[in-house]
This record gives structure tokens, C-alpha cells and sequence, in this order.
């Protein structure tokens, strides 16, 4: 059975949106909870058992194996066979779940870390240089200098990090493609004045490497085994690909940066994982005065 990418797919629900929703909501019951019944499902989207019923025996019409009925409890469970239809991510539809006010759903919860501003405006600015193919040219304020200089930019990409927003940008100052943290542009205009330069000759951002993970080698056989599941490695070891112009934030991410950075990819055993090559990987980072703040 090959899961469902659109429900357009399914010839019997097709411009049958709301009979969509309770075959989805079938197949995330038995995913999530591992069990659904019919008085469920009509209590859930206000329909008749008639109806409840026979969205039922569509369901398993579409899945036959997914589901195991059990007459002495009145209700479906999950089979050992079941393969999702409409796969879904687990921490997304905690979250929506949540939203329905669906009280079976177990709760998820998130730290609350305010994020890194990046103002409309100067996105704006930034969106537009870039449909324009024109210079911009900005203050920046980093937290190498006292006060804000002016740069003339050309920026190709907004990156986000998950903990950062910035533009990948051609620096006419300097010479080079550089990162520039969105919040700390404190103004910005168009500038006609400069050619522009473009990501075709970012050669960092067009550099592909492979970041190459496996079970850090101080662990148990049990705890490597457990960061391998983790990590969705096969035979211990996992090809992260990354432009490098990224690198140094997916290690960052990775808790692997410093590791990276002294040649040995080897962090504290507790960080889980270690990077096999790491000496490749060095060479290709920024000294830590040029890393952008």
C-alpha cells in the first residue's frame, strides 16, 4: 500500500472533501491511539452511524490490512500489518490535535524562546533588491564595531538557522559573500550605484559536503545503538549534506562545531554522536573571528 501524498488521489473521495477528512482522521486514530470506533467518528464530525459506517468501510476498503475489528469491544485496532495512508509528522499533529481540543492527544509542549527580530521592512528591502537585482546598501551593526557601518550588499538568500535569520549577501566592503544577521540592519536603501553580484559566483553556497555522523565511539554497543535509531542511521552512520556556505551552523546545531573546529570531531561522549570527518570538515569553517555574530 503506498501512502497518500494528496487526497485528489483517492478515486472515491475525490471532490469529496469532508468524507476526506474522517478517512484521514480514521487513519491518524489508529496511528496515534491505536484504536478507533464507530461512535467516535460520529461524534467527532456530527454524522449518523449509517454514515459513520460507511466511511468505515471505505477506510478499509482504501487499507485492508491497517485495522483488526474486535467484536467484544466494538471498535478497530491498530493491526501489526498498519502503514499509514496519510502520513504525517508526529510533533505536527500533536500540535493540531491540540487545537481540535482532541483530549486523547498527548500534549505537546515547546520552550518559549523569543526569536530573533527581523523587521518587515527591512525583509521588504531585502526582497526587493533581490526581484530588482540591485545593491542594496545598509547600516550594520555587528558586535565586532561600536557603532554601524555602511555596507553595500547584494543578497540571494534569507537563511534561517532556527535560531537566526539572516541574509547571504555579496559584501562589496570586504569582497566576499558574508552573512548579516537581519536584526542588526539598521537601515537600508536601494543603490544603483553597484554592480550586482549573484549566487552564481558564491562558490561556498554552490559547494555541496557531507557531514558524516555516527554513534559517538565512548558509548556503550546499547547507547550507540539507541543514537543510531535516533539519528535514523543505517549500519552506525548517517551523510548529512550541507551547502557549505551552511556548515558552520549545522554543526552548531549538531553540538559538533568545536569538535569540528579542533580536528577530532569527537564532543563530549554525552552529545551522542561524532563526526568521522571532521579534519575534511575544518578546514572548510571560518576562524572563530570571522564567524558572524
Amino acid at each position: 500500500m503506498t501512502a497518500v501524498q494528496s487526497l485528489d488521489e483517492l478515486p472515491m473521495v475525490r471532490n469529496g472533501e469532508a468524507i476526506a477528512r474522517r478517512l484521514r482522521w480514521l487513519d491518524e486514530r489508529l496511528r496515534w491511539h491505536g484504536v478507533f470506533r464507530r461512535a467516535d467518528l460520529a461524534a467527532r464530525f456530527a454524522i449518523s452511524p449509517q454514515q459513520a459506517s460507511a466511511d468505515i468501510a471505505t477506510y478499509l476498503a482504501l487499507a485492508p490490512t491497517n485495522a483488526v475489528f474486535d467484536s467484544a469491544r466494538k471498535e478497530y485496532g491498530r493491526s501489526a500489518a498498519f502503514a499509514p495512508i496519510f502520513p504525517r509528522d508526529a510533533l505536527r499533529w500533536m500540535a493540531e490535535a491540540a487545537e481540535a481540543g482532541d483530549r486523547a492527544a498527548i500534549p505537546l509542549a515547546r520552550l518559549d524562546i523569543p526569536p530573533r527580530a527581523a523587521l518587515p521592512d527591512t525583509l521588504a528591502l531585502i526582497t526587493e533588491a533581490y526581484a530588482k537585482r540591485r545593491a542594496l546598501a545598509i547600516r550594520y551593526q555587528s558586535l565586532t564595531t561600536s557603532r554601524p557601518t555602511k555596507r553595500v550588499i547584494c543578497p540571494h538568500h534569507i537563511v534561517d538557522t532556527g535560531e537566526r535569520l539572516h541574509a547571504r549577501a555579496w559584501d562589496a566592503r570586504s569582497g566576499e559573500f558574508r552573512d548579516f544577521l537581519v536584526a542588526r540592519i539598521r537601515a537600508a536603501a536601494l543603490d544603483i550605484d553597484h554592480a550586482w553580484v549573484g549566487e552564481d559566483a558564491d562558490t561556498e553556497w554552490q559547494q555541496i559536503v557531507d557531514v558524516d555522523l555516527a554513534p559517538h565511539d565512548s558509548l556503550s554497543p546499547s547507547q550507540r545503538d539507541v543514537v543510531a535509531l535516533d539519528f535514523g542511521m543505517k549500519s552506525g552512520r548517517t551523510i548529512i549534506r550541507v551547502r557549505r556556505a551552511l556548515l558552520l551552523y549545522a554543526l552548531d546545531r549538531l553540538d559538533l562545531l568545536d569538535a569540528v573546529r579542533a580536528g577530532h570531531g569527537r564532543p563530549r561522549a554525552a552529545r551522542g554522536t561524532m563526526c568521522l570527518n571532521a579534519g575534511e570538515l575544518s578546514s572548510m569553517l571560518p576562524s572563530v573571528a570571522q564567524t558572524p555574530a
